[in-house]
């Protein structure tokens, strides 16, 4: 799969860094609009827009969930059946995934071909019982029994684990940071060892640079492999300079791996209000973060 480069990056000041994007375009971007806004086709031109302009490695392309809770994601299964088709004849270049909250969302995705796939948990007790009807023990619990069904398909997948609410939850307040590395650290145990990827979350858009430093180094301390570590942030006007402040940490610290999206919308609509939402981070947002961060007078002036 070729990279793509952004045209003010040089391919060697990139690699210096060497990102893995994710594109949640299609599943965290739109999971707010209805149904009538985002057809299936216009999905469909979304991605083959998106693959031609940015190419990114993988791409999350719809939730295999109730239609009641999400009726704009209804239609992820016509969606894969023209994704399997559109990757076998190689229109498209990317690995895909499908967010499955549950087991019966993890089997309908499999039934429909998918490989790869987001599974939910959160650092907020409260917040996974909004958000899935579940508390953290039985979400530890029907994860681990998700895994092992991946695991006996004896096929190739990849699972992403993301965990929400990395600073704030909509319901709990400001959670502990102590408390938000015990819940991230939890997930490295054995019985989740083929979770490839664990995605931090700051799912209210109002994490800070100083509780991102604190968390990520005890992670790293711990033993934990910053290669495993994705970050998915929501940048608003209000946030930027935190968000550039806590990407230029991960640039440090060997995080490469981060959510992107083509569309100004996104977060958690299940349970935050209209006002509460944030958009995902942009591709240009995050390039120019990086090309910023490889200019040595800007590392500077962040005290880098």
């Amino acid at each position: 799969m070729r990279k793509f480069v952004p045209p003010r990056l040089s391919r060697e000041i990139y690699n210096k860094i060497n990102p893995v994007l994710f594109d949640v375009s299609l599943r965290d971007g739109i999971q707010g609009a209805s149904p009538e806004e985002f057809t299936t086709r216009r999905k469909i031109d979304t991605l083959h827009s998106i693959c031609s302009t940015y190419a990114p490695p993988k791409m999350e392309i719809g939730a295999f969930v109730s239609r009641k809770v999400l009726p704009i994601m209804a239609d992820t299964p016509v969606f894969c059946g023209y994704l399997n088709s559109a990757l076998q004849d190689k229109r498209i270049n990317t690995i895909p995934y499908a967010l499955v909250p549950n087991k019966k969302g993890l089997l309908n995705a499999m039934e429909c071909g998918v490989l790869n796939f987001s599974l939910i948990s959160s650092a907020s007790n409260l917040f996974q019982l909004k958000n899935t009807n579940c508390d953290l023990i039985n979400a530890k619990d029907n994860i681990c029994e998700m895994m092992q069904i991946i695991r006996d398909t004896k096929q190739p997948c990849l699972a992403k684990l993301y965990i929400s609410c990395i600073s704030e939850c909509p319901f709990a307040g400001k959670l502990r940071n102590d408390r938000i590395v015990y819940e991230i650290l939890s997930y490295t145990a054995e019985k989740y060892r083929n979770i490839d990827e664990i995605c931090l979350s700051d799912t209210m858009g109002t994490l800070q640079h100083s509780d991102f430093v604190y968390i990520l180094r005890r992670l790293l301390a711990e033993g934990m492999n910053p290669d495993k570590i994705s970050l998915h942030l929501h940048v608003s006007r209000e946030n930027q300079f935190e968000c550039t402040k806590i990407l230029y940490e991960c640039f440090s610290q060997g995080v490469r791996r981060f959510d992107v999206s083509n569309i100004e919308q996104g977060g958690c609509s299940v349970s935050l209000s209209r006002e509460q939402l944030r958009p995902n981070m942009s591709y240009e947002f995050f390039y120019t973060a990086l090309e910023n961060y490889l200019d040595d007078d800007e590392r500077h002036y962040w005290g880098l």
